[in-house]
C-alpha cells in the first residue's frame, strides 16, 4: 500500500518525511507546477520543534530562523504591558522558532529531495483542463498517468 499524500505544504512534507523515515511507501502531489517558497513569517511552538528535531531537522532551524525568547506586548507609543518567555526560556525541552515560512517550506522539500528522491513530490497533480490531451494528463514530476495504479508509485 502507497499513501497519497494531497499537497506538498508544510504539512504534506512533514508527512512525507515521517514516512520515508518509518518506510511507508508514499507518494506527494502537489497542485502548483514549482514550489516556491512563498510566504511570510509564522513562529513553531515547542512541540512542533520537537518533530522537527526527531526528523534531524533542528541544526537547520538555526540556519533559517531565529529562536524565540520572549514574546511581547506594548502601546503603541512602545510602553510595555506584558512580556512571557518563549521556548526553552519558559523552561520546555525544545525552543521556540520564528522563521519565514517559505524558508521552512523549502527546508522541508531539500530534506525529502535528499532522503528520498525527487520523484516522490509530482507537481503540476491538479486536475486538467478537458481539452488535454491524454498524454498531457500525466503528472509532469513523476509521469502518473490517471486512472495508474497508486500502488505502482513509488519514492526513488
Amino acid at each position: 500500500m502507497t499513501v497519497l499524500i494531497a499537497g506538498g505544504g508544510i504539512a504534506g512534507l512533514a508527512l512525507a518525511l515521517t514516512c520515508h523515515e518509518i518506510g511507508v511507501p508514499f507518494q506527494v502531489f502537489e497542485s502548483v507546477a514549482q514550489i516556491k517558497p512563498l510566504g511570510v513569517g509564522i513562529n513553531l511552538q515547542p512541540s512542533a520543534v520537537r518533530e522537527l528535531a526527531d526528523m534531524g531537522l533542528l541544526p537547520h532551524l538555526d540556519e533559517i530562523g531565529v529562536r524565540t525568547r520572549d514574546y511581547g506586548m506594548y502601546t503603541k507609543r512602545g510602553l510595555h504591558i506584558w512580556t512571557e518567555d518563549r521556548g526553552t526560556w519558559a523552561g520546555y525541552r525544545w525552543p521556540q522558532y520564528s522563521v519565514h515560512r517559505g524558508r521552512l517550506h523549502m527546508l522541508l522539500l531539500q530534506a525529502l529531495h535528499e532522503r528520498a528522491g525527487t520523484g516522490c513530490v509530482c507537481t503540476a497533480a491538479g486536475p486538467p483542463p478537458a481539452s488535454a490531451t491524454r498524454a498531457a494528463r500525466q503528472c509532469s514530476t513523476c509521469a502518473m498517468p490517471p486512472g495508474s495504479s497508486a500502488a505502482s508509485v513509488a519514492p526513488s
